[in-house]
């Protein structure tokens, strides 16, 4: 690979690391960089790294963690499905206002599948709410704080990650031009 190739992908893969420890750190519910990472690595890098990546940080993190792994087959699938959003997203990138309405409209539709999936698989594997429509409709209901901050992280997270990596991206890019002193 070449080293212009593989400096392209130090940012992108920076932005992911990060996410493990974050994970590890105290914050509000829901209020991660997850699928925000999976979304800007669809963005940014092909598709069997995208959903890697951001797989990968969950697994070092929630083992640490001790998660309970009933329902997280579910939650590992909305990371990837966010993945295939931020790959959706990429095709916009040439052009600054679709780029940024995909986007949001990605961010947003990743958020609420993650909030529909994740939400029915806790609804469906646990007792603590009745197996009927009452019971269902409670299990999301009472979800909708942790949708907030799900929604809140993922547009605060994506629009930093993207900005970052814009920034650095032009940075790697500027040491790399040749010089051009004494051209005329």
């Amino acid at each position: 690979m070449r080293t212009e190739k593989w400096l392209a992908y130090v940012p992108t893969v920076f932005v992911v690391l990060l996410i493990a420890f974050y994970r590890l750190l105290p914050h509000p519910w829901n209020f991660t960089p997850v699928c925000a990472t999976a979304i800007f690595g669809g963005m940014y890098l092909n598709k069997k790294y995208a959903i890697a990546l951001p797989l990968l940080s969950m697994i070092v993190a929630d083992s640490v963690l001790g998660m309970d792994w009933i329902v997280t087959p579910v939650i590992y699938a909305c990371i990837a499905s966010s993945a295939l959003i931020g790959s959706w997203i990429k095709n916009e990138r040439s052009h600054t206002s679709k780029f940024i309405v995909r986007t949001l409209g990605g961010t947003i539709a990743s958020a609420v599948i993650f909030f529909v999936f994740t939400n029915f698989a806790t609804w469906l594997a646990y007792d603590t709410y009745t197996k009927d429509m009452t019971g269902l409709i409670q299990c999301y209901v009472m979800a909708i704080p942790f949708f907030r901050n799900t929604l809140a992280g993922d547009v605060l997270f994506i629009s930093v990650f993207v900005a970052i990596y814009e920034w650095m991206n032009r940075a790697i890019a500027a040491r790399m031009k040749p010089a051009t002193v004494g051209t005329k």
